[in-house]
This record gives structure tokens, sequence and C-alpha cells, in this order.
């Protein structure tokens, strides 16, 4: 990845996605992303809550991940998760999604199941968390580590998640 001031990315276990887009880039431990900035995939995740309005909340993570998901063209095998991360110099933010199976059902308390209308299965997200930089917290526990931790991302001797796996993520803005 080239030094960029805002990227936002699902990242996933290669075992935990279904379906192929030519923009998926290869990361270290058997985990990939696909960069879903940009006006085009905005634009079809906006149309998608037109068109569910009214029927679905889209006002969920699990509704933001799943009708991005599909305006991909991807999708989250039964008992797979993914982190869909947002990291810029202001803020960072993450939110990991999880799809059921037999072995791994909604948990009964799970208030955020909003999908896209086509989505196979239920699902859930955790809650959007948001940290606005500079954080007192440290990098380990910022946004998008916490959600690579929570999708099997192992540290293995580096400083965070993020750069065991090799995602090149903007460093926070220094305020003087």
């Amino acid at each position: 990845m080239e030094p960029v001031d805002e990227i936002m990315v699902i990242v996933f276990a290669d075992r935990d996605i279904v379906g192929h887009h030519p923009g998926v880039i290869a990361l270290r431990q058997r985990y990939s992303y696909v960069d879903v900035s940009g006006e085009d995939i905005e634009d079809c995740v906006a149309r998608s809550a037109v068109d569910d309005y009214g029927e679905i909340d889209t006002g969920h993570g699990s509704y933001l991940v799943t009708a991005t998901l599909r305006c991909v063209g991807l999708g989250v095998r039964p008992g797979g998760s993914v982190a869909f991360v947002r990291a810029g110099v202001a803020e960072q933010a993450s939110i990991v999604f999880h799809q059921a199976d037999a072995d791994r059902p909604v948990p009964p308390d799970a208030v955020n199941t909003a999908v896209v209308k086509s989505w196979p299965g239920r699902a859930w997200a955790e809650n959007a968390h948001v940290v606005p930089f500079p954080d007192a917290s440290p990098p380990t526990e910022w946004p998008a580590n916490a959600a690579l931790r929570a999708i099997g991302v192992q540290r293995a001797g580096g400083p965070d998640e993020a750069t065991a796996l090799g995602l090149d993520l903007p460093p926070p803005a220094v305020s003087a």
C-alpha cells in the first residue's frame, strides 16, 4: 500500500470469504484485504440503504458491512468473521462482523443483526469502535488492532496486529 491519509478496508482470513474480487491483496498469516474506499462503492452502499429503507435497520454496522461486501462481490462463509477498518490520521474505527452457523449462532443479546435483504443467513456485528487521535491508549488497543485480533490475527512478536500482517495504516497526526 502507498502511504495515504485514510484507508477503508475489509480484512479477512482467506478461508472466511466467499467470492472473488480483483482488488484483493494478500497479507501475512493467510489473511487478505480489499480496499472498500472509493465513490463507486460508497454510491453502491448508499443505493442499498435507499432500497432497503423501511424494511431493514440500515443504521447498524452489520448492515454497513454486508452492503459493502455485496457491493464488492464478496460474502462471508458460515462461521467466518471479517474486520471492517477505517484508519486515518485523525481517527480510527472498526467493526467486527460474524456470520452465524450451527456451531456459532447469533448471541441472544446481539442487537446489531441487520443485513442486506439478499444476505444468506443470520449474522451480527460487534459495536463500532472509534478512537480519535492522538489517543492515550496503546496502539495495540486502537480499533484496527482490536478488530484484527478479534478475527484471529496473531501479533507474532510484532508491536501490533496490523504490523504483523503487513497492513500499512496511516500514522496518526501528531498535534504540536
